[in-house]
């Protein structure tokens, strides 16, 4: 490109480049964490004009507006070429940010105080997280968590905490969430009745003490694997315990050996855990004789179960989507773990189906509904709590709110043009506003008009489909 065609693009040949710099940046080693020789040159002029943080370094009368030298131990060399790319450009490449740098260049971007930048690291995270890679969500995390001094307000730590929270802790890897990131997680998320939690409180607990095992043995996680039953099965396994129990006095050695280690390691943690959200056999048969929770909560867990006799929600937050297998058309088939209702492939006519949470009261409630099969017509919205008939069309009914794949709405029959078609492998998202009664949908990530605005007070989110159809429900991230 000729040198005057783009001011971005001729700053670009300044980057790094000693003939156009006066002053050297001394950064930590992106390969062995220490700060070392690690050397880039830029123009004071440039990062002053551009930035206030290195205005105030610059031109403060101190050493380096003299020496022309600045150092910068906590950032290391990748995220300092993205962080001078930006200031020089207003931009950064395609392939500027990676999974091993982008925590370091949120870091610097936070430091240098550079929202645009931190927004376009928020992007590249989220992504990551559509793309269901919960292993790297759940590292990203732990660093945010480590280094960052997280709050409600950080945008990254907002976008990874809602990403591990909407996915069972079961499908994370033990290693991948360090203390830090599962002492903030479910600090921050006990008391939030606003954000989806997908793991009931006896999952939560069963990882916790897995987990705190992976840190000591082997050894130390079969053990408790075989105290601690999968959710699935804890009411066979209760049961037979119960007939296997034989002297609750007798020493179990392994138990004396891993106990107190693993309550040092759950003791900044445990904290968070509300056993209220645990059914009283579970906490008597299960947790309690693994003596790792602090006799004062179970002890106040017992009392809330003694008053309150029906447990009424063993998750904490908002509930998670799932479909009801009771609530389908006769031929429609939910997967084991109500994720996905997919039509058998003789199936014609158009069956459906709604989610098991029922929506009520006030407040803003978003779903998202994954195309992983079309069909002849694709159908999206909600559902009154009364008086539908699950084996036809949804939107042919008074008590139906749906759009379609062809880019039309339906309610009581009626069409209207809405939103643009969609296919296989779209993401439509579903945004109910309950406190004035409006429904929208986004396509991929496109915002589209309110459809409807009299929806009822009591609707579950809903679907129409047939054959080769397969949806998956989950909370929008």
């Amino acid at each position: 490109m000729t040198r005057g065609s783009s001011l971005a693009e001729d700053l670009r040949l300044a980057l790094n480049n000693p003939q156009y710099s006066d002053l050297k940046i001394f950064c930590e080693d992106s390969n062995t964490g220490e700060h070392g020789e690690q050397v880039l040159y830029a123009s004071k002029m440039i990062l002053a004009v551009r930035s206030e943080i290195f205005d105030r370094l610059l031109y403060n009368g101190m050493k380096e507006t003299t020496q022309g030298e600045i150092t910068f131990p906590e950032i290391n060399l990748s995220a300092m070429q993205v962080i001078l790319e930006f200031i020089y450009t207003g931009t950064i490449s395609n392939d500027a940010l990676t999974i091993n740098n982008v925590m370091g260049v949120y870091h610097a971007a936070d430091y240098f105080l550079l929202p645009d930048l931190q927004n376009t690291v928020v992007e590249f995270v989220q992504k990551i997280a559509q793309d269901h890679d919960i292993d790297l969500a759940a590292s990203l995390l732990s660093i945010v968590a480590q280094k960052m001094n997280p709050s409600n307000d950080d945008k990254l730590f907002k976008l990874l905490s809602k990403c591990v929270a909407a996915t069972s802790l079961d499908s994370i890897s033990y290693d991948k969430l360090n203390s830090r990131a599962l002492e903030v997680l479910l600090q921050q998320t006990m008391n939030d009745t606003n954000e989806y939690f997908a793991t009931t409180e006896y999952e939560v607990v069963r990882y916790l003490i897995l987990w705190a095992a992976n840190q000591i043995s082997p050894d130390a996680v079969t053990y408790f694997n075989t105290r601690l039953p999968p959710a699935n099965t804890i009411n066979h396994e209760i049961s037979r315990s119960v007939q296997e129990r034989g002297d609750e006095d007798e020493i179990d050695p392994q138990l004396t050996q891993y106990q107190p280690l693993i309550v040092k390691i759950l003791s900044p943690i445990i904290r968070y855990v509300d056993l209220r959200l645990i059914h009283a056999d579970i906490l008597a048969n299960v947790i309690e004789p693994l003596q790792v929770v602090p006799a004062d909560k179970l002890l106040k867990a017992y009392r809330f179960h003694s008053i309150n006799q029906v447990l009424r929600s063993t998750k904490r937050g908002l509930p998670c989507f799932r479909w009801d297998k009771s609530a389908v058309g006769p031929n429609l088939m939910v997967s084991e773990d109500k994720s996905i209702v997919e039509a058998p492939p003789n199936l014609t006519i158009h069956e459906s189906a709604r989610a098991t949470e029922l929506i009520t009261g006030t407040g803003i409630y978003e779903w998202d509904i994954v195309i992983e099969e079309n069909c002849g017509y694709a159908w999206i919205g909600v559902c009154a709590a009364e008086g539908v008939d699950f084996g036809v069309f949804l939107g042919g009914q008074a008590t139906g709110w749906v759009i379609g794949s062809s880019g039309s709405a339906y309610h009581a029959n009626r069409a209207t043009p809405y939103g643009s078609p969609f296919d296989k492998g779209a993401t439509v998202t579903v945004h109910l506003d309950m406190t004035n009664r409006t429904i929208a949908f986004s396509i991929d990530g496109s915002r589209q008009p309110i459809a409807w605005a009299d929806i009822p007070s009591k609707v579950y989110p809903a679907v129409s489909l047939n054959a080769p159809g397969r949806f998956r429900i989950k909370p929008h991230i």
